[in-house]
């Protein structure tokens, strides 16, 4: 069973006291060296958690299914940056007791310097509640801010693995990896009116077109 996770980090907009140019007012607004570390925490439960899928090419490996790091560069105040990965959960016939239901499974820290060479720092822990076989749940688990993004970047890289198996004349690879995605995104549980959600739909379709033209 996998459970996606959005993560977006956006640092406040921070004001200047004094008067400068626009050049330099962004250059005091910004943060370098920035430096995201995503890794599981232990849990009080028999079950072993693993990060199964980072999204992007930014990611290096600390501890495979553990512990990744992302070095963001820098970042504006004001702006954000999203990151989606995915996390495998398991199979279990354990009966969970109820102060076992919730567990935080995933910790994220980020820190980067200002201008000034000041530290900011920002961590967070992620988590949800699990289940026992017999329990149904009465309210709707899946955020749909985050189903979106995760779609988002899964059909993105599923047109890209789409476009090197085509590169390599493997056209019905890349055909099988776009109807998957197209599969995934109508399937789930989103509204079809969301743009974000049309838009990729429209260009899985026509990269399925092309691929179709040139096979």
């Amino acid at each position: 069973f996998l459970v996606f996770f959005f993560l977006m980090i956006r640092r406040p907009p921070r004001s200047t006291q004094s008067r400068s140019s626009a050049a330099s007012d962004v250059y005091k607004r910004q943060l370098t060296n920035c430096e995201l570390v995503v890794d599981v925490l232990k849990t009080a439960s028999e079950l072993q958690y693993e990060i199964s899928r980072v999204y992007g090419d930014d990611w290096v490996v600390t501890q495979k299914g553990q512990k990744y790091t992302s070095n963001v560069g820098f970042l504006l105040s004001g702006s954000k940056k999203d990151f989606v990965f995915e996390l495998e959960i398991p199979n279990s016939n354990v009966e969970l007791p109820d102060e076992n239901k919730y567990q935080e499974v995933i910790q994220a820290s980020f820190k980067g310097k200002d201008v000034f060479k000041e530290l900011y720092h920002k961590g967070v822990k992620g988590g949800f509640t699990l289940l026992n076989p017999a329990e149904e749940s009465k309210e709707n688990q899946e955020n749909q801010e985050v189903v979106v993004e995760h779609l988002r970047v899964m059909g993105a890289q599923a047109m890209t693995d789409a476009i090197a198996a085509a590169n390599n004349a493997n056209y019905q690879q890349a055909q099988s990896l776009l109807d998957n995605a197209l599969n995934t995104i109508n399937n789930k549980k989103v509204s079809q009116e969301n743009t974000v959600v049309q838009a990729l739909q429209k260009d899985i379709q026509k990269s399925k077109q092309y691929m179709s033209s040139n096979s």
